[in-house]
C-alpha cells in the first residue's frame, strides 16, 4: 500500500500560514541536489600545478536552479543582511544516505549565491536535515533575516498565534513569502 501524492487540480488553490520566525521559504521539488566534491586534474607535474573540474552535473544543477530562481526574482534580492538559514533536502533512501550534509550545503548555497544572497559569508547559522522520501526530490532553504539593534519580529516559535504574528510582521515592514520553484 503506497501513499499518494498529494496534488491540486485546475483552478484550486491552497493556503500555508508561514512561521514568522521565517521570512522567506523556497522551496525546490523534482531535483536531486549534486555533491560539491569539485575534482582536480594536473596540468603541470614539476610545477604542481593543477585544475579545478566542476562535475557536470553540478554544473547542470547550478544553472536549472538560477534559471528557476530569476523566473520568479523579488525585488528585495539579493538579501544583503546578515541571514540564518534552515535547509532540508530529501529524495531516495539509496541517494539520500550516501551524501554527506557539508556537501550539499556548499552546492546549494553556490546555487542562490549572486541571486537570493549576495554571498555565503552571510549565512552566520545554518541548520540543515537530510530525510527520505521515496516520492519527491528535492530540497527547501528557509530564510530568516537577522534582525537589527531595535528590532523585534519574533516572539515566542511555539506561539499559536503564528497567523496573527505573521500580519504584524508584515505591517512592520518584514518579509513573509513562500515559493514554490
Amino acid at each position: 500500500m503506497g501513499v499518494k501524492k498529494p496534488q491540486l487540480k485546475e483552478g484550486e488553490s491552497a493556503t500555508f500560514l508561514m512561521n514568522p520566525h521565517w521570512d522567506e521559504m523556497l522551496i525546490f521539488a523534482d531535483i536531486k541536489v549534486p555533491t560539491s566534491q569539485d575534482f582536480y586534474k594536473i596540468i603541470d607535474k614539476e610545477e604542481q600545478l593543477y585544475k579545478r573540474i566542476q562535475k557536470p552535473n553540478v554544473l547542470k544543477f547550478k544553472t536549472e536552479i538560477s534559471r528557476r530562481l530569476m523566473e520568479k526574482k523579488k525585488p528585495w534580492w539579493p538579501h544583503k543582511r546578515k541571514l540564518s538559514l534552515s535547509v532540508n533536502v530529501g529524495g531516495p533512501k539509496n541517494y539520500i544516505e550516501l551524501k554527506d550534509l557539508d556537501n550539499y550545503l556548499k552546492t546549494i548555497f553556490d546555487s542562490i549565491k549572486g541571486i537570493v544572497i549576495e554571498d555565503d559569508h552571510q549565512i552566520t547559522q545554518v541548520t540543515i536535515v537530510k530525510e527520505e522520501n521515496q516520492f519527491v526530490s528535492g530540497f527547501s532553504i528557509a530564510i530568516r533575516l537577522n534582525t537589527l539593534p531595535g528590532e523585534t519580529y519574533y516572539e515566542d516559535l511555539d506561539s499559536e498565534y503564528w497567523e496573527e504574528q505573521r500580519e504584524w510582521k508584515v505591517s512592520q515592514g518584514g518579509l513573509c513569502c513562500i515559493e514554490a520553484y
